[in-house]
């Protein structure tokens, strides 16, 4: 998950007056995520967020000379197959397949009758 925060002032300056970052106001270990130039930009590694409850979270930007924050959102795992909601389309093909053979057989039945 990538966040930038751009500077509303000197964007070169923005780099060198970040001093990290906090999480639902704790602060995040350096080694949790990235921080590069290009204002900044964070990257918040896959093994932090998998750590994070299901919900909202605020994202606090600390800088020597102020704070940007925003929030976002983790949601839960993609659902298995096991877990699926039912959708109403549980029908058994086999079941079908096997009417249009005893339809096929019973025309062929009453064609033979005809002749």
């Amino acid at each position: 998950m990538s966040f930038r925060i751009k500077s509303s002032g000197n964007d070169g300056e923005t780099f060198n007056k970040f001093t990290g970052i906090q999480v639902d106001g704790k602060p995040v270990d350096k080694n949790k995520y990235e921080a590069k130039q290009g204002s900044v930009i964070i990257n918040l590694k896959p093994t932090y967020l998998e750590t994070l409850s299901i919900g909202e979270h605020k994202l606090k930007v600390v800088f020597d000379d102020g704070n940007a924050e925003t929030s976002f959102t983790i949601i839960g795992a993609e659902t298995s197959a096991g877990n699926l909601p039912q959708t109403g389309d549980a029908q058994n093909p086999l079941l079908y397949a096997v009417i249009a053979l005893i339809s096929v057989a019973g025309i062929g039945l009453f064609r033979k009758r005809m002749e």
